[in-house]
């Protein structure tokens, strides 16, 4: 290999706003380091993004023309693929399906067995749904919850309501987004629960395990966008059973890709397939519904857990296991990535690989921490069963 390869940080400009004239400086004096540099090729490992459009857009519009001059790539390695990057940049991008993610889930959820930490056993109320980040898609699902009386039956929060929006707009009005939340119940965190602040994504709120289903509104919801954030990985890790709000075929996908069982004994996935979000919302709603006339008490849940009991083992299960084998991580990887041990990766990569929080650092730490250890028997899963 002659040269090396330019890696890119996706997070280099996108701590400042559109606005923000730092946020053209710095692709700026990219597109001129990189033209200096000319190497053979741009990388990016997007492993904890599907967003790669919206992050990567203005850069490409910029150095496009050096990509096209040249012959030179732009290797993404992301969940998905935008289907812009597929129509208007094919000659130049090389793209590979690659789910970060799942190495950090896989340390969380392995710390939190060995801390013995507790999971879904007793839970009082019928389900959870948390929200943090505002988007439209929850929003939907929260008005929904609002129109059905389900509320009260449920632990749902949405920071949006109470903090962002009247730092944003002090003007806001609940009816703007909102027709049958009327801003009661209020759907709060816990006093102490603050991202960032002590807590972090993965962390479990004390009332997450009081609630026997989670609603999870992930973080993508397009076609395409299949993605499994720590969202997911937390009632997988928590021994829960789950519905998820995303893009169409996402609980198919689950089973497809990482063997993840859908919990038929309990839900109807028809709605999983539909190409719209409301209609694949009103179906997750349909199904609690369904099960709350059905089954009214804490006892009936504990009877539902039981049964559900090998299912959700095997599931967390069949996550850790594939993580761990390398068999979805690797799946796409290129020869040329799987460096040796012995090998430095600044030795193929220039830029910032000093950073060991960066994703391709996480990638070759995780090959000779975890997969090849595990390939000789010299690495153990933790006992789940409790």
């Amino acid at each position: 290999m002659s040269n090396k390869h330019f890696v890119l940080h996706s997070n280099l400009w996108t701590s400042y706003s559109l606005q923000d004239p730092a946020r053209n400086t710095v692709i700026r004096d990219l597109v001129i380091q990189i033209k200096n540099l000319n190497p053979d090729s741009v990388i990016t490992i997007c492993g904890s993004e599907v967003g790669i459009y919206d992050i990567y857009d203005e850069f490409i519009t910029r150095i496009r023309s050096w990509f096209e001059t040249t012959g030179k790539k732009f290797i993404i390695f992301s969940p998905a693929m935008p289907e812009k990057f597929n129509k208007e940049y094919l000659s130049f991008v090389e793209w590979y399906q690659f789910s970060g993610y799942d190495i950090c889930n896989f340390e969380v959820t392995t710390n939190f067995y060995l801390d013995n930490k507790p999971i879904l056993t007793n839970p009082t109320k019928l389900f959870t749904c948390y929200n943090n980040r505002p988007d439209s898609y929850r929003t939907y699902t929260v008005d929904q919850l609002a129109k059905f009386n389900l509320l009260n039956e449920g632990i749902v929060t949405y920071r949006y309501l109470t903090e962002l929006m009247s730092q944003i707009d002090p003007n806001w009005k609940l009816s703007d987004d909102f027709t049958y939340y009327t801003g009661t119940p209020r759907l709060v965190d816990e006093p102490d629960f603050v991202l960032h602040q002590g807590y972090r994504p993965n962390d479990l709120p004390r009332s997450y395990l009081d609630g026997f289903i989670d609603i999870v509104t992930e973080s993508r919801i397009f076609d395409g966008e299949f993605f499994l954030s720590e969202k997911v990985n937390k009632p997988l890790m928590a021994q829960k059973p789950f519905l998820v709000v995303s893009c169409p075929h996402y609980h198919q996908w689950l089973k497809d890709f990482y063997g993840i069982e859908p919990y038929t004994e309990l839900f109807d996935y028809e709605f999983d397939d539909l190409k719209k979000m409301e209609d694949r919302v009103d179906g997750i709603i349909k199904n609690i519904i369904r099960i709350r006339e059905e089954y009214k008490t804490p006892a009936d849940y504990a009877h539902l857990l039981k049964m559900l009991k090998p299912k959700l083992e095997h599931n967390l299960n069949i996550y850790l296991k594939v993580t761990a084998t390398g068999e979805v991580l690797l799946k796409n990887i290129p020869e040329w990535m799987r460096l040796d041990q012995e090998t430095l990766i600044s030795d193929y990569f220039i830029r910032g690989m000093k950073d060991y929080e960066h994703e391709f650092c996480n990638l070759h730490c995780f090959i000779y921490g975890v997969i090849n250890p595990y390939h000789a028997g010299k690495y153990q899963l933790p006992d789940i069963s409790r």
